[in-house]
């Protein structure tokens, strides 16, 4: 039986031309615009770090240093320490500039999955033509605008909702996204190929060592691919092939983490989370058990109960073990669904998920106005029937977020590939809208996106020369006041920012409760001398404080240059 000629042509259709010169002006276009505002992006924020980014810098360290025992975490997916690792290992950056090349570690992920969206868009619009039935009215834009749009989703969503300033993998997780939609795309054109099942599970493998949620999600990718190439008997070695490149790019890690662990895992952070969430925590960095969350099976240790000092020296590393490999500390939780709890979680994430759309309302407003061009839903939905493969893993991916925590970074990318389909849908079906009036629509929303990235540019090329490096600061500050690498040290109000503490070269071992925070600098002597102590019984030679009240130089405390650092001796009394 032949197959209809639109079920399987797989190349852009044919444009001439002046078409095709206007697609490479745009693509040249959009290559600076992304280049110039992701680095001037990158290098406005190039001493901010997470402490999610300090925790990867510890492992890339371990892995350079041959500490495996260490460096293996079921916390921290290794890929983006594994791309660290080798960025330091060649440019052998000082303390001072490793927040820079991380930073610029992420601009490349920037590119490369500007690439990889290339690839996913270049095959949307070579299958673009299946999404809408033969025998109905559609709007064909010239092929020059649906690359604007696609460029221009691509710049709302890396640069305002992910943005280069999280030290996170979630830019290098979004080429991850758009190479795997892209396979998809393929597979589903040409009904056949091996080699594609084998690069979609290759591609996924890598997505999980960058992010394990990508563990799971590998299977509703790879069982999509499977049901898009239409012929179910013919492809299922497809789909087992897939599934066995997947294994074996994933296998070795799940049995260093297996092994470690003493228990079979691909990662805790999943579970982590959703306990803290669903049974909610009331000191999620210092799980002590109760709520129903589980009993721990070595927790920071309590050497003080008020206020509340947690000691936690041993066995982990890191310049802030508590962070460092949070699974080690919070081993023992077990989440239980409930669906009271789980309604607020839903509840949180459509509400965060609205704060995004506001962000990119240049396109809800321009889908608003072509659906409202377009009454006919019975069509409109038939194309995204139609479409399915494509917006299916997108939105699996979305709802398995919102079931547990949205932030912008981790739906970036599926925010990206359900834009397009949602302007294909609502242009591949009947329409009351003319041609130039769907093209209006679109270059006004083009346009506020171009002056959103054009003004961002601005404000980050004039905030480049303003920015400090205070970790630096108040580490070079730590070394005049007689720290030495390897001292130990105690915190308070320290949980974000601990940079400091590796650029130091010191450990922290011990932390007063954050919550009895304003107990400690409100109350007398005795306590303050009572904290004191339990700290210096932990080793802790100096006892370092965030934004402490100005009363605290004239109790002892030392501010550590311009920096919101304060610190204080605990080996006598001042």
């Amino acid at each position: 039986m032949s197959v209809p000629i639109w079920e399987v042509k797989t190349e852009i259709p044919i444009e001439s031309a002046d078409s095709m010169r206007s697609v490479r002006v745009v693509r040249v276009s959009m290559w600076t615009a992304t280049i110039v505002a992701g680095l001037l992006q990158a290098l406005a924020a190039r001493f901010y770090i997470t402490g999610d980014g300090n925790s990867y810098l510890d492992i890339a360290s371990a892995y350079l240093r041959g500490d495996f025992t260490n460096a293996i975490n079921a916390y921290w997916s290794p890929f983006y320490s594994w791309l660290i690792a080798i960025g330091f290992w060649v440019f052998k950056p000082s303390g001072y500039w490793e927040t820079t090349i991380l930073h610029l570690l992420d601009f490349v992920g920037l590119l490369v999955a500007l690439r990889a969206f290339e690839f996913f868009f270049r095959n949307f619009l070579a299958a673009k033509q299946k999404f809408a039935r033969p025998d109905m009215e559609n709007i064909e834009l010239a092929i020059s605008v649906w690359w604007m749009l696609g460029y221009a989703l691509f710049l709302s969503t890396t640069l305002e909702v992910l943005s280069m300033y999280p030290t996170s993998p979630d830019a290098w997780v979004c080429g991850v996204t758009f190479l795997s939609a892209g396979l998809i795309l393929k597979i589903s054109m040409r009904g056949v190929g091996l080699p594609y099942f084998a690069a979609l599970g290759l591609v996924l493998g890598l997505g999980y060592l960058t992010k394990a949620f990508y563990f799971p999600l590998a299977f509703v990718f790879i069982g999509t691919a499977w049901l898009a190439s239409r012929g179910l008997r013919n492809n299922l070695t497809g789909a087992v092939i897939a599934l066995a490149v997947f294994t074996l790019v994933a296998a070795p890690f799940v049995f260093a983490l297996s092994r470690a662990k003493h228990r079979f895992t691909y990662g805790d952070v999943g579970k982590i989370a959703y306990t803290e969430f669903m049974d909610p925590v009331q000191q999620p960095m210092f799980w002590e058990g109760g709520g129903g969350s589980g009993t721990p099976k070595h927790p920071a240790r309590i050497i003080l109960h008020s206020p509340r000092v947690y000691e936690f020296a041993e066995p982990i590393g890191g310049s802030y073990p508590m962070w460092y490999d949070p699974s080690y500390w919070k081993d023992g939780m077990e989440p239980h669904f409930q669906l009271v709890n789980e309604v607020k979680i839903l509840r949180q994430s459509a509400g965060t998920f609205f704060l995004i759309l506001l962000t990119q309302v240049e396109y809800v407003v321009g889908l608003a106005a072509l659906v409202l061009c377009n009454l006919r839903a019975r069509e409109w939905m038939a194309v995204m029937y139609r479409q399915w493969f494509l917006w299916f893993p997108a939105a699996a991916a979305c709802l398995g977020f919102a079931s547990v925590l949205v932030e912008g970074r981790y739906v970036a990318s599926f925010l990206v590939i359900l834009w397009v389909t949602a302007f294909a849908s609502s242009l591949g079906s009947a329409s009351a809208a003319s041609r130039r009036v769907a093209a209006a629509i679109l270059f006004a929303a083009m346009l506020v996106t171009g002056m959103k990235t054009l003004k961002y540019a601005v404000s980050d090329a004039l905030a480049i020369p303003k920015q400090v490096n205070d970790n630096w600061e108040a580490a070079q500050k730590l070394k005049e006041f007689g720290v030495s690498p390897g001292d130990r040290v105690a915190l308070i109000g320290v949980l974000a920012e601990q940079h400091w503490m590796r650029l130091a070269k010191v450990k922290a071992v011990a932390e007063l409760r954050y919550r009895d925070e304003q107990e400690f600098w409100i109350g007398d002597a005795n306590l303050q001398d009572s904290v004191f102590t339990a700290f210096a019984a932990t080793g802790s030679r100096i006892v370092v404080a965030v934004r402490a009240p100005l009363t605290a130089v004239k109790e002892g405390w030392i501010r550590l240059g311009n920096t919101d650092y304060y610190t204080r001796s605990l080996l006598a009394k001042p």
